[in-house]
C-alpha cells in the first residue's frame, strides 16, 4: 500500500511492482516450501528524478542495476527460489525422515513498501521486511530511505546535519533511549539488555518526519532479539542547532 501526503505529493505519481512465488523443495510428496511476496512501490514517471530514486531503491533492495522495477522484482523472486531449491534440497534429503525438522525448511521472504511525503521536497521510502531462513525464529526489519525530490539523491545524515553533529546527536539519542525504557542510568540500560555490545550511535536508518526525525534500530543493533525493534524520535526543536539551514532539513 502506498501512502502519500504533503503539498508536493501530486508531483510524484507512484506505481507498484509485485511478485508472488511458492516453490516446493521437492516435486513429490509432502515437501516444505519457499514463499516469496514482493510489493514494491516506485515512481512511475520517466524524468531523471524518478529514474534516480528507482535506481537507488532497486540497488538497495535487490542489488541489480539497469532493470525496471518489475524486472528487478521478478528477477529477485526467481533467483531467491532457485537458490532455495539448489542449496537446501541436498540437505533436506538427509532430514526428510525426521518430520520435526521440516519446519526448518519452510522459508519465507515478504517485502512490502510505503512512501511518505511529510516535508516539502522530501520523500521517505519505507521497507518492511519479514523473512525466515531456518533457525530459531524469523527476522523482521524496517528500513528507511530519504530522498531529495528535486534531485532524486539519497539523503544521509551528513547531508542534513551540520559538521560536528555526531557527539551531540548521540547524547540526544541516549537520553531518548533512557526516557523510552525508563532507565535512570546507562547501567540500568545494560540491565535491560540495551547497549551491552555497542555504544549508542545514530544509524543511517531514519525517517524525516514533519516535526521530528525518527531513528530506527532493528533487532540486534542495540539490544537482543527479544527487545525487537527500537525507534527513537527526536523533535526538530532539539535538533535545531545540529541541522543545516537548507530550508528543508
Amino acid at each position: 500500500m502506498v501512502a502519500c501526503s504533503g503539498s508536493d505529493s501530486q508531483k510524484l505519481p507512484m506505481s507498484q511492482a509485485t511478485a508472488q512465488r511458492q516453490v516446493p523443495l521437492q516435486a513429490t510428496g509432502s515437501s516444505p516450501r519457499c514463499e516469496v511476496t514482493l510489493q514494491v512501490s516506485f515512481l512511475s514517471g520517466q524524468d531523471q528524478v524518478a529514474k534516480a530514486i528507482n535506481s537507488t531503491v532497486i540497488d538497495r533492495l535487490f542489488f541489480f542495476q539497469g532493470l525496471t522495477m518489475q524486472q528487478a522484482v521478478d528477477s529477485f523472486a526467481n533467483a531467491y527460489c532457485r537458490s532455495y531449491v539448489d542449496n537446501l534440497r541436498p540437505l533436506f534429503r538427509d532430514d526428510q525422515a525426521t518430520t520435526a525438522r521440516h519446519a526448518w525448511y519452510e522459508y519465507r521472504y515478504k517485502l512490502t513498501t510505503e512512501t511518505r511525503q511529510e516535508r516539502q521536497g522530501r520523500l521517505t521510502y519505507l521497507v518492511h521486511l519479514d523473512y525466515y531462513e531456518g533457525g530459531a525464529h524469523g527476522i523482521s526489519q524496517l528500513m528507511a530511505m530519504n530522498f531529495d525530490t528535486a534531485s532524486g539523491s539519497l539523503l544521509t545524515l551528513d547531508d542534513i546535519m551540520a559538521e560536528g553533529y555526531e557527539q551531540s546527536l548521540n547524547e540526544l539519542l541516549l537520553k531518548a533511549l533512557m526516557e523510552k525504557t525508563g532507565a535512570k542510568s546507562e547501567e540500568q540500560l545494560h540491565e535491560q539488555g540495551y547497549l551491552n555490545a555497542t555504544t549508542i550511535f545514530a544509524p543511517e536508518n531514519f525517517i524525516l518526519g514533519s516535526d521530528d526525525i525518527t531513528f530506527i534500530y532493528n533487532a540486534y543493533e542495540i539490544a537482543p532479539y527479544d527487545k525487537g525493534q527500537t525507534q527513537l524520535s527526536i523533535d526538530l526543536g532539539q535538533l535545531k542547532q545540529l541541522l543545516k539551514d537548507d530550508g528543508n532539513h
